[in-house]
């Protein structure tokens, strides 16, 4: 196999015309924002080895820091990332969420 066939073709073929094609400006799909930083320390503390209630304290203070729509938007990236590696961490993050969906999420109202 040659190492042309290897690159990918910046050009095709539409209407007997050959076109140039560009790049596409759009950002990755996974991690688009810019606000879901996955750094440690992304989620003040939480770390899937400690007890219930030291990883309930430490989203309580991601919470008060970052907001509740962050806080369970790392919480699913977590989750999401964990299901293949280490499921057993995945389903803590997920119970975390939950959690904090039932804590601080919007309740519903009657109208």
């Amino acid at each position: 196999m040659s190492n042309e066939s290897a690159q990918r073709r910046k050009y095709r073929r539409e209407r007997n015309k050959l076109r140039k094609v560009f790049p596409s400006n759009k950002p990755d799909r996974f991690m688009a924002k810019e606000n879901l930083r996955l750094t440690p320390g992304g989620l003040h503390g939480w770390h899937a080895h400690e007890t219930e209630a030291q990883r309930r304290s430490a989203i309580k203070k991601t919470v008060r820091r970052d907001g509740y729509a962050t806080t369970v938007r790392r919480l699913n990236v977590l989750a999401t990332l964990d299901k293949n590696r280490d499921p057993k961490d995945a389903e803590k993050a997920k119970a975390d969420m939950h959690w904090l969906q039932q804590t601080f999420g919007p309740s519903e109202r009657e109208y």
